[in-house]
């Protein structure tokens, strides 16, 4: 696999001529950057943990078409309008909710301005090679506007699903939230798919002054799956973002969230769970700079390991010389549920501020002995014990999220998990 082939897309689009001249400035810009970067690897630091060997051998032609997603049973319940991307392509979306304006990116020649003035701004692919490989690559997507004082009590559920054909395939779908002054909404991301494929997925995410975002993203990939993912987020003074991701798919996953927080009285919160058993690889990166003062930061990952899987958490906390009274918490723990599962932590801080509360750490431990012979002397089978504590585990993370409904149907997701991988899986 290629930078070059991974951008094959650009040849069709171009011939056809259907694309504004800001949008064909900014690919060329993008696979310039992806061309000279290269696909990351092991000496790569941010990627000194993820082996990129199996998916770098892959030859992935680019995805078209696709069907209609189903809902995951999950978020079966949940009172949503939902958006359907399939190898990253619009194919149904729902009425959006009062105050939601939605662009199909497919079309991005009749795209308004508010899209042109954000599309490819936030998300920087200089930093990420995969980022400019979907930049120059997205052949379709979504844009979502919630307008200026909209309170929008309805979530948007956008379902990414990919369908692998017979070759390899790979999709980029690509989604541009923006969220105006005074404005609040609810996005929920699944990504899901069959077969044999990668997702390079992106979101750039603007949020106004005074707005509110909550933004709760479910990785149930195929196994067979590599899952690489960048949301990119920009906050305005007082902006509120709500972010919890889940990770429980693909046979390799990297999700990475940066965020510049470039206001004032900022709330930031960016929690999460990995949950992986077999030899799954599941990546965590997050990147937050506090480039103004007077914001709040808080980050609390948790993970489950068993079998033989891997995690890692990469969390970094930049706090800028202007950027004093910033109040920074990340963690990390890590479950380790066998003796072949690792864990690998690398959490920082990077202060320049001399005015700061700011603090980080990583934990990795096993079942506690004592807790399982409580439970079994109860009558509770091991496996089951084992299940209820991972659960319990796992719901302090589950738990940050701020919508209600929302944190029941990650719940219910985690519950489905322990169910298949933890009860009567080996010790």
């Amino acid at each position: 696999m290629t930078v070059e082939n991974l951008t094959s897309v650009l040849t069709s689009r171009k011939a056809a001529g259907d694309e504004p001249d800001w949008l064909a400035a900014r690919r060329r810009t993008a696979v310039t950057q992806a061309k000279t970067a290269g696909l990351p690897g092991v000496r790569t630091e941010a990627w000194k943990f993820t082996n990129l060997t199996a998916l770098k051998a892959l030859n992935p032609v680019a995805a078209s078409g696709g069907a209609a997603v189903a809902r995951p049973a999950a978020f079966a319940d949940l009172d949503a309008a939902d958006i359907q991307l399939s190898n990253g392509e619009l194919v149904h979306a729902d009425a959006m909710p009062e105050g939601v304006d939605l662009v199909d990116l497919g079309d991005a020649g009749a795209a308004p301005d508010w899209v042109s003035v954000a599309l490819g701004t936030v998300a920087d692919g200089a930093q990420h090679p995969f980022t400019a490989i979907n930049t120059g690559a997205f052949a379709g997507g979504v844009a979502l506007r919630v307008r200026r004082g909209a309170m929008v009590d309805r979530p948007i559920l956008l379902l990414v699903g990919t369908q692998a054909e017979e070759d390899m395939t790979a999709s980029q779908p690509r989604v541009l939230v923006v969220v105006e002054e005074g404005a609040a909404a609810d996005l929920v991301e699944v990504h899901s798919g069959t077969g044999a494929y990668l997702n390079n997925a992106v979101c750039e995410v603007v949020i106004g002054r005074g707005a509110r975002l909550g933004h709760y993203k479910w990785q149930d990939e195929s196994l067979e799956a590599f899952h690489i993912a960048m949301t990119a987020v920009t906050c305005a003074d007082n902006a509120v973002y709500d972010s919890f991701a889940l990770s429980t798919g693909s046979r390799l996953a990297r999700n990475e969230i940066r965020a510049t927080l470039a206001g004032r009285h900022i709330e930031y919160r960016v929690n999460g769970g990995y949950l992986a058993t077999g030899d799954q690889h599941l990546d965590t990166a997050t990147f937050i700079d506090h480039a103004e003062p007077d914001c709040a930061s808080h980050e609390l990952y948790k993970g489950v390991l068993a079998e033989r899987a891997r995690g890692v958490f990469q969390g970094k906390i930049l706090v800028r010389p202007d950027a004093q009274k910033t109040d920074g918490y990340q963690m990390n723990r890590a479950l380790l549920l066998s003796r072949e599962a690792e864990i690998n932590s690398k959490p920082e801080l990077e202060i320049y501020a001399d005015d700061v509360k700011c603090s980080h750490g990583a934990t990795v431990g096993e079942l506690e002995d004592d807790q399982l012979f409580y439970l079994m002397a109860r009558g509770i089978s091991r496996e089951r014990a084992r299940a209820i504590l991972v659960a319990a585990y796992v719901d302090e993370a589950i738990d940050q999220i701020g919508r209600e409904p929302v944190r029941d149907a990650f719940r219910t997701a985690a519950s489905d998990w322990m169910h298949n991988h933890i009860v009567g899986a080996e010790g």
